[in-house]
């Protein structure tokens, strides 16, 4: 058969033959089969060009047709590589925008320069382009702008016309993780445009240095190195929030279940399995609308663990709430900050090293002075200090109170049991159905 190649080149500069406009000629030509590529002609992992060069190790091709010579190529080796393969298997090679005649050796000689000249101007256009991107990088200025900023005399800024979704977007995901997050994008903003739309998308840009006040050039440069202008422009975030944000991730990815509500579930995230260390993921059982929970082994579901026991929601709940009674006293001390320590108040620290470069400098009038008042400083702050943690002694009394009646606990709103357990409970470790430990953080 007759089989066209085409191809458009994704270096901007260089799109001056359409894809669209080469296909057309090469219909008019009369070709049976058109092969088209949308990559630069030195990739070797082009779809079309190797499915063309199958096609005629298998004998099927009589003539392969071209608008030019540089839409079979960019790279000398290829090109030559192919015309050799065209030669040896008696395949008719056309361009349409110039005569070419492979069965000679003038003819060869002629397409091998002009694959020199190809790669040479391709080359010429990467140093360009290049030549381009260095200006920018050294002018500070911005390529692309993500979404939450604009583009405004050569610099970014936040775009308010987008902000409070910018925001939103970013305690979605702290509050439901990304995957309801993308539900949500795609329900309630599904005609706003530049926002991400997947999880991927919506992490990338989470993690984009850009959107925190930061420059990035090069990020996707997997072989080279990136190049960062710090505080170059408004953040959109603080790097507060972008510690919040790196936490829940990483809090998400490292525990199973984590689709999970944390208002519906505050537990999951906390419950281990005793014999495989496998977190425990929620667990639903008889009627959905109102269906009792429960928590398996990750593990044990896909018959790795051989702990393959269901364990009740309430059970664990019941066993939290008496770790947390049997350490209501180291609760209510750290609930009302008792444990104060005096020597660490930065006043204080900064006070005494002056005290101490005072006393070692030679004694005069002067220096005596200082160092009484500064000594008189410190007692006041010290003698402060002790009334403040005297002050707190009630409020821990009342917390000890609180702290050691299970009906306090049981009673916490469900809106808060999932910050108040993370707080304090650092692992839940159950085995056949049964629980085996409840480790605190306090």
């Amino acid at each position: 058969m007759k089989c066209g190649y085409a191809r458009e080149s994704t270096l901007k500069s260089e799109q001056n033959q359409a894809l669209a406009w080469q296909i057309q000629r090469l219909q008019r030509y009369g070709c049976d089969r058109i092969l088209t590529d949308r990559m630069s002609g030195a990739s070797k992992q082009r779809p079309g060009y190797k499915e063309l060069l199958a096609l005629i190790e298998a004998g099927n091709v009589k003539e392969v047709v071209v608008c030019s010579l540089t839409r079979l190529g960019r790279s000398t080796r290829q090109m030559v590589d192919a015309i050799d393969l065209f030669a040896e298997r008696k395949v008719k090679f056309t361009s349409l925008d110039g005569k070419i005649d492979i069965d000679t050796a003038s003819g060869r000689a002629n397409v091998q320069m002009q694959a020199v000249f190809a790669q040479l101007e391709r080359e010429l256009i990467q140093e360009r382009i290049n030549a381009g991107y260095d200006g920018i990088r050294a002018n500070k200025m911005p390529i692309h702008a993500p979404f939450g900023y604009r583009i405004i005399d050569k610099r970014l800024e936040i775009d308010a016309d987008v902000e409070v979704v910018a925001r939103w977007l970013r305690q979605s995901v702290i509050a439901v993780g990304l995957i309801k997050t993308t539900q949500a994008i795609n329900v309630e903003h599904k005609d706003l445009a530049k926002i991400p739309r997947s999880p991927g998308g919506i992490k990338t840009w989470l993690q984009c240095e850009t959107i925190y006040g930061n420059l990035w050039y090069d990020r996707h440069n997997r072989r080279g190195a990136t190049t960062i202008y710090y505080n170059n422009h408004p953040a959109l975030f603080t790097q507060q929030e972008r510690l919040e944000v790196e936490e829940s991730l990483r809090f998400r990815q490292k525990h199973h279940g984590f689709k999970a509500d944390p208002v519906r579930f505050p537990l999951t995230g906390l419950i281990y399995c005793a014999e495989c260390g496998s977190s425990m993921s929620v667990s639903y059982k008889h009627d959905r609308a109102n269906p009792t929970i429960y928590y398996r082994c990750y593990n044990g579901v896909r018959r790795s663990c051989s702990n393959r026991k269901y364990i009740r929601t309430e059970n664990i709940q019941k066993a939290i709430i008496a770790a947390l009674v049997s350490r209501a006293e180291a609760i209510a001390i750290r609930a009302t900050q008792a444990e104060q320590k005096i020597a660490e108040k930065p006043e204080l620290l900064e006070l005494r090293e002056q005290l101490f470069t005072l006393v070692g400098l030679p004694a005069n009038s002067h220096i005596e002075a200082a160092i009484a008042g500064i000594q008189s400083d410190i007692a006041v702050i010290e003698t402060a200090a002790i009334q403040e943690t005297v002050t707190l002694q009630p409020s821990r009394e009342k917390a000890l109170k609180a702290c050691s009646n299970p009906a306090f606990w049981r009673e916490i709103r469900q809106e808060d049991k999932h910050t108040i357990y993370r707080l304090l409970v650092k692992k839940v470790l159950c085995q056949r159905g049964e629980i085996e430990a409840v480790d605190l953080w306090v």
